[in-house]
């Protein structure tokens, strides 16, 4: 097979800040690469070369001013040449030009999320004529195809679900040595440690988790809430004034290198994901699992496939209220045998089911089964 992969403008692949589109994007890709030839178009950095080849998969990157002098750039290097099959992340705008390019390819939508399927960067209207020129579009949880099949019926047949992964060799337990020289350098010993990763917006809910760590503090007084990722000046001043006002330590790890990002989950003694709005997936919530991490999550979106109440990690119902979100971290914080159970539940949930292996898989079995069908 050869795979041709248009991503987004917005990033390179990889992007080194870890931005979890171009993260799947290229985990898949270097799967599929082992036994298909695959191109990856992307935007270009100052940071990576503008051609990286590894083996069966090629990296072309392109100026990236706007998208529409980007899709442009992409038109040139890809015309006159043969693929078996495209697949374009997260760009609805992208299938017309693409299909009248290659006409007879199987070309494939990857849906991340129904930012840009919905209002207000697209309109439903629009959107409905563009997904004609999809041949299958892709999500990453039944929760979002439910909700795209809602908006755009007459497309619902094409829709198929492929739930993302994680890298196992890199998230994974932490021997007692990693543990604890993460938590050294975090300043993070003799301490109850809750993790938070992710963008900071409102909408991720990190103010319910500041108000339910400092109710958890209440019981745990040695508590303390860690932050990774980032997000506006302003937000972070009012998160920072909001700790402050409620007596909860807080803790600004920053954003880390993708290769990194595991020694957030490492330090973590609960890791919480108390997103307010739909989650079409929550990748963050995997990785902590296959870190073997006792996760709190929302009960919202795609996190209900892949946490199972009081299986592999625990799901908070109402998740706008710090009340119920401090009960379930306090549950962990009070059960040794409980927090060990969830921890060794989510790693096996991983090894089973939530790795970029099987996702690879899965991709490779749809593409195929179209490429026979444009070929007869």
């Amino acid at each position: 097979m050869r795979l041709l992969i248009i991503a987004p403008e917005q990033y390179p692949v990889p992007n080194l800040k870890g931005t979890s589109v171009e993260n799947c994007i290229y985990n898949i890709a270097i799967r599929l690469a082992k036994h298909h030839d695959v191109t990856i178009v992307s935007r270009q950095s100052s940071e990576i070369p503008n051609i990286t080849v590894i083996g069966n998969l090629k990296i072309i990157r392109l100026p990236s001013t706007s998208s529409s002098k980007y899709i442009k750039a992409v038109l040139k290097v890809i015309k006159n040449k043969e693929f078996d099959a495209i697949q374009i992340d997260n760009r609805p705008n992208y299938l017309a030009c693409i299909r009248a390019l290659f006409p007879n390819t199987p070309i494939f939508l990857f849906l991340h999320s129904l930012t840009f399927v919905t209002p207000p960067k697209t309109q439903i209207s629009t959107v409905g004529l563009q997904l004609y020129n999809a041949t299958k579009i892709i999500t990453n949880s039944n929760s979002t195809k439910k909700q795209l099949s809602l908006l755009y019926p007459l497309h619902a047949d094409k829709v198929k679900v492929v739930h993302l992964g994680v890298n196992l060799q890199q998230f994974r337990p932490a021997t007692n040595h990693e543990r604890l020289t993460v938590r050294n350098k975090y300043k993070a010993n003799d301490t109850f440690v809750v993790v938070y990763a992710g963008r900071f917006i409102p909408i991720k809910g990190i103010s319910q988790l500041i108000r339910a760590t400092e109710i958890v503090r209440r019981q745990i007084p040695i508590a303390k809430l860690y932050l990774a990722g980032g997000g506006s000046k302003s937000y972070v001043t009012y998160i920072k004034n909001l700790a402050q006002k409620v007596n909860v330590p807080l803790h600004f790890i920053g954003y880390l290198a993708r290769e990194d990002v595991h020694h957030a989950y490492w330090m973590a003694d609960c890791f919480v994901c108390p997103t307010q709005k739909h989650e079409s997936f929550g990748l963050v919530n995997v990785e902590a699992l296959a870190c073997g991490v006792p996760t709190v999550a929302s009960r919202i979106g795609g996190i209900q496939e892949i946490i199972k109440h009081n299986h592999n990690g625990l799901l908070v119902t109402n998740y706008k209220n710090a009340q119920s979100l401090a009960k379930e971290i306090l549950k962990i914080a009070k059960n040794r045998k409980l927090a060990k159970r969830l921890g060794a539940a989510g790693r096996r949930s991983c090894q089973s089911k939530f790795n970029w292996e099987n996702t690879s898989a899965k991709l490779e079995r749809i593409y195929a089964g179209d490429i026979i069908k444009a070929k007869r």
